[in-house]
């Protein structure tokens, strides 16, 4: 049991060091990404056409 903890927790630890682009991110499949990505404390750089949903989206991925 500790050992799966152990493989957890260094998986978790190499995924905070992580950075993901993702396009279309203001919309569908590209804002849910972006959202999952954010709460795997991936560091998301998110880019699309729409600065107000990418603003909104950056307040949800805070």
């Amino acid at each position: 049991m500790e050992e799966m903890q152990s493989i957890q927790k260094s998986k978790s630890e190499r995924l905070e060091k992580r950075t993901v682009v993702i396009t279309g991110a203001s919309s569908g499949i590209g804002r849910a990404a972006s959202i999952e990505f954010a709460r795997r404390n991936y560091h998301v750089v998110a880019v699309a056409r729409n600065e107000k949903s990418l603003k909104e989206l950056a307040g949800e991925c805070e």
